[in-house]
């Protein structure tokens, strides 16, 4: 059974469970409806997938082998580097610097 436990699945248990969630077992805690996606997907796919479940974390599948995990984190350190570049360039671009 594959699943992810979270601090927020966490957070519910002991909601929901008091003092007995600590004796739970992570089964009977997790989440099953893992958001996944394949090696070949894109950044915009990944962040579909993140918007439209509502996660902020998106397995990584090579086949039905999990081989990674991209967070939120991730995607908004990969699109600030894309801004800030794109930036560089443009700036470069303006100045009159950069492509000869």
């Amino acid at each position: 059974c594959l699943g992810t436990l979270s601090e927020r699945d966490c957070c519910n248990a002991v909601a929901e469970h008091g003092t007995n969630a600590p004796m739970m077992r992570v089964a009977e805690i997790m989440n099953r409806g893992v958001a996944s996606c394949s090696t070949l997907d894109m950044l915009p796919s990944v962040m579909a997938i993140m918007t439209n479940q509502r996660t902020r974390h998106v397995l990584v599948m090579d086949g039905g082998t999990v081989v990674g995990v991209v967070s939120i984190g991730d995607v908004v350190k990969h699109r600030l580097e894309e801004l800030m570049s794109n930036e560089q360039v443009l700036h470069d671009y303006i100045a009159g610097t950069g492509y000869h």
